[in-house]
């Protein structure tokens, strides 16, 4: 085999195996969305695109890999969002600069467990006085100590009905820094895997098939010879 094949047939094998290695690391990436309805919207204002009722959720996308800015402490841990959304109605604002955390108490320990994420950076359309999202939060307590069994986020979605109680919400602020908060009740709780690009593995399969053609038909001409 001549070294400008031998170095393409390399080089297939190796794009093949960076995509399949993405691929699979790819995998740990997951989707948390919590979804409920607006129960306040405090105070009222006129112009605002929402009201009580609408419905209110919060995506966060994150690595169940990623570091925890807590590894000294086996009962809290809080890790890194990739991507963090809120939507209320038709208003929609975003981040790529969230945190969530997770605090697993041990039992009769007299303080409750906890799961809440947090995003202050949020970035959404302008309404009414000037207003806009700014922050948001999400809040998970059970005070019976029995829906978390460690300080790391679950992979498998965690039964919403072992927390007692469950809030959304959003801050809005304006130039004159009043506040308008919207509120919100977790009536849903989702977690799926993100899945990776469906290009991705037929591109794969695409230059793997490339490769053994090469090497197929390099090999039967050295045969016949």
């Amino acid at each position: 085999m001549s070294k400008s094949r031998s170095a393409l047939f390399f080089l297939q094998a190796l794009i093949l195996g960076v995509f399949v290695l993405g691929s699979s690391a790819r995998a740990s990436t997951y989707s948390l969305t919590l979804s409920g309805n607006v129960t306040s919207v405090d105070p009222v204002l006129v112009g605002a695109p929402f009201s009580v009722g609408d419905t209110m959720s919060i995506r966060i996308i994150y690595n169940d890999a990623g570091s925890d800015d807590f590894p000294l402490d086996p009962l809290v841990g809080q890790t890194s969002a990739i991507f963090y959304s809120v939507s209320i109605g038709s208003y929609v604002a975003s981040s790529t600069i969230g945190k969530f955390f997770v605090r697993n108490n041990v039992p009769s320990s007299g303080v409750f467990d906890e799961l809440g994420g947090f995003s202050t950076s949020l970035v959404g359309p302008i309404f009414g006085s000037g207003f806009s999202a700014y922050s948001s939060s999400y809040e998970l307590k059970d005070f019976d100590e029995i829906a978390l069994n460690s300080d790391s986020f679950f992979i498998a979605a965690a039964l919403l009905s072992y927390f007692d109680t469950r809030q959304l919400r959003v801050d809005f602020r304006n130039s004159l820094i009043a506040n308008l908060i919207v509120r919100g009740d977790i009536q849903t709780l989702s977690l799926e895997p993100v899945p990776i690009p469906a290009a991705l593995p037929l591109l794969a399969a695409g230059l793997g098939a490339m490769g053994l053609m090469g090497w197929r038909r390099k090999r039967k001409t050295v045969l016949v010879v």
